[in-house]
């Protein structure tokens, strides 16, 4: 029987396969009978506060996002992040329900950083995020990796961004469980590894071989 719930955060740079990797974790957690849903940063939920983020950082909106102060915008994702938290996050946990979080103030850091948010303020703000967090660490944050993009232009700027994470991801390894996925090879090989990690972190008896698995599906 299931005794808690759950949060395991993947991050890492746009490009990476984060995204994929963490609805294969949610589809590995419902194979092994675990109540399990994807939740990502800023938000996708209809009529939240996030979405209307993510779109208007996509350009879905009347309102041109690369002309939006970076500071400006990191405090946008921020307060998208203190709504998913108290209305989504804290009670899916409170009723038993594992999550599978597609970023979170990681990348506030990261990108306020690289694109020229005032560190002052990107800290502040950081900081209020994570008084919403309170006593709720994760158990595991996953930092996706790869040398290169899929499907999109290397470029200096996702360098840049791909280093920022790293750094990040040093300054927080000593305080949470924190694990970094290659996933330059194949999705069997990176998920295999994730599975791996959440049977050693959690002691839950789940089916570790993700290939086996997967024929079971």
């Amino acid at each position: 029987m299931q005794k808690k719930a759950h949060l395991f955060i993947f991050e890492g740079v746009d490009g990476v396969g984060k995204t994929t990797l963490a609805h294969q974790t949610v589809t590995y957690l419902q194979a092994n009978n675990l109540p399990c849903v994807y939740l990502s940063s800023p938000g996708s939920i209809e009529g939240t506060l996030g979405e209307h983020v993510y779109r208007l950082h996509h350009n879905e909106l009347d309102v041109d996002a690369k002309k939006t102060e970076a500071t400006s915008l990191q405090a946008l994702h921020i307060a998208a992040h203190m709504d998913t938290i108290e209305n989504h996050i804290k009670p899916a946990l409170n009723a038993g329900t594992n999550i599978v979080l597609d970023r979170t103030w990681w990348s506030t850091l990261v990108y306020g950083r690289v694109y020229g948010a005032n560190r002052r303020a990107l800290d502040l703000l950081v900081e209020a995020e994570k008084a919403f967090w309170g006593e709720l660490y994760p158990d595991i944050v996953f930092l996706v990796h790869r040398s290169e993009p899929v499907e999109r232009e290397l470029t200096d700027i996702w360098k840049e961004l791909a280093l920022e994470y790293h750094a990040v991801f040093e300054a927080n390894q000593d305080s949470i469980p924190c694990h970094k996925i290659e996933n330059a090879q194949s999705l069997e090989n990176a998920m295999e590894r994730i599975t791996q990690q959440i049977i050693l972190e959690t002691g839950w008896e789940l089916i570790g071989d993700y290939d086996q698995l997967k024929k079971k599906l």
